[in-house]
Formats: structure tokens, sequence, C-alpha cells
């Protein structure tokens, strides 16, 4: 992965099974932590800058292991588009 990437929602990808489980998991994350921030940062704004590969690789193994991750249609397979910057 590059070392720094905007995370941003797929609004083709109409994932409420993935968005309710990514909310629910947000709130068990230690509050302080770069994932919840990074985290609380794309329910604000529809995306998030992830500045270093840390940050990348934590959102990135957080987003992919919950439920609903690729379950969209062929066009929109995931709620979340990683774009390098």
């Amino acid at each position: 992965m590059a070392t720094s990437v905007t995370a941003r929602v797929d609004f083709e990808n109409n994932a409420e099974k993935f968005w309710d489980a990514f909310r629910d998991q947000v709130a068990t994350l230690d509050r302080d932590s770069e994932l919840a921030t990074n985290c609380r940062e794309i329910l604000k704004r529809d995306e998030v800058e992830l500045l270093d590969a840390d940050a990348i690789q934590q959102f990135d193994d957080f987003v992919t292991g919950l439920p609903g991750w690729d379950n969209g249609p062929e066009h929109a397979k995931n709620p979340i588009i990683f774009a390098a910057n």
C-alpha cells in the first residue's frame, strides 16, 4: 500500500450491515487511539486521510474484518474505497 491514502465512503454500496457493525465496533475502541480517531473522521466527513503505513494497515484490517465488507454489487463491492495520495 501507499504511504498515504484517502479512505472514502462508496455511496453506491448500500452496506447497512457493514455500517451497523462499524459503528458498534468503533464504540469499543480505545477512544484516544489513532484507529478510533480515523473511524470517527470517516463517520463525520465520509472520508479520512490515512497518513502512514501503520494507520493504513490498522484501518484496512479493521474494516475488512467486519460483516458486510464485500457484499456489495459488482460495481461497488466494498463500502469504503481506498485511493492512493
